[in-house]
């Protein structure tokens, strides 16, 4: 009799093992859990509970705190830049032509901010993702969606030579997870001294090229870096190159002398 109910317990221990799902869960004697931007940091003190379970190939040792799955919102932006812009919706893909990528659509590297009212005072974003921006103009960010439920957000664009461009608005990301800077400037953030972005003379809108110092306005010391790279003759992934075409010249300083006489400024709330 004892054999057998140990037999029919395994039994029954392995079929709820394989349909149940099982909840994040410890015995310890502190413990809590921090985010900050994108990172998520959890710890447990003093764990004294430990047992292991094995079935079907599945191990589970409990007492060890079990890390949460992030929910993902991806966050799908599309932007063209005034430098790389080659016409009919499409820019240079300069990292594939570059070796530095091996899609032939990748064309730079792009930070994708999320900027809440409250924080404006900060010189970072609340939540950053950096990732490719495609020739298309599109970019796909990804937040951790428990993390930014709740709040509206500016989108905010930062690349290596463009002037820093924000949303006209906040938004709630969660439920409007697309955004298109490129077709009309009224989609971007304007302090009413300049345009908020490049008129492209197709319908379609850019960021503006050639703050090539970021530091939030194209003036005389991008006009520098670009000349003295010029004289060089400096060839590769250098800031300096505005249209993306992996050379610093004559083409780069044309834009960044165009846009010094515009008088450009980062435009974005306080």
């Amino acid at each position: 009799m004892p054999r057998f109910f140990i037999f029919t317990f395994s039994l029954f221990f392995c079929f709820n093992l394989n349909a149940q799902s099982f909840e994040r869960k410890v015995v310890a004697s502190a413990g809590g859990y921090y985010y900050d931007n994108n990172m998520t940091v959890t710890y447990t003190i003093g764990e004294s509970a430990i047992s292991t379970l094995n079935t079907a190939g599945y191990l589970l040792t409990q007492g060890f705190q079990q890390p949460d799955s992030l929910k993902i919102k991806p966050l799908v932006v599309k932007a063209f830049l005034q430098g790389s812009y080659q016409g009919g919706g499409t820019m240079t893909s300069s990292l594939f032509d570059l070796g530095m990528s091996t899609d032939p659509t990748a064309t730079d590297s792009i930070e994708v901010g999320l900027w809440s009212q409250a924080n404006l005072s900060n010189p970072q974003a609340d939540y950053i993702d950096k990732a490719i921006l495609h020739s298309n103009g599109q970019v796909s960010a990804a937040f951790n969606e428990d993390v930014i439920r709740g709040k509206n957000y500016y989108i905010v664009l930062r690349h290596r030579n463009s002037i820093e461009t924000w949303s006209a608005n906040t938004l709630d990301v969660i439920n409007n997870n697309n955004y298109d800077f490129s077709n009309s400037l009224i989609k971007a953030y304007g302090d009413g001294l300049s345009p908020a972005m490049q008129t492209l003379g197709d319908g379609n809108f850019a960021l503006y090229s050639g703050d090539v110092n970021q530091d939030g306005t194209v003036d005389g010391q991008d006009m520098n870096v670009v000349d003295n790279n010029t004289r060089e003759g400096v060839f590769g992934y250098y800031n300096s190159d505005i249209n993306g075409d992996g050379a610093t010249d004559g083409l780069d300083m044309n834009v960044v002398d165009n846009n010094t006489r515009n008088g450009l400024f980062t435009a974005r709330p306080y």
